[in-house]
């Protein structure tokens, strides 16, 4: 079962920025190719539950806000 609740994804998604500053500011810097490495960590800290084109969706907005 996938969880595709943007509330919960989002906690997943905060907890994975929080927990990888330095490849955030990478991925600031121009390092796009980084959204597959945070989708990884999102689909491990979700145990495989998040839906992943959410996940990536939630991903890019809190990367680029």
């Amino acid at each position: 079962m996938q969880v595709a609740d943007t509330g919960v994804l989002a906690g997943w998604v905060t907890e994975v920025l929080a927990a990888h500053p330095a490849e955030v500011v990478r991925y600031k810097n121009g390092e796009a190719k980084l959204v597959q490495f945070f989708l990884g960590q999102v689909m491990k800290a979700s145990r495989g539950k998040a839906d992943p084109k959410l996940a990536q969706r939630v991903l890019e907005e809190k990367l680029t806000s």
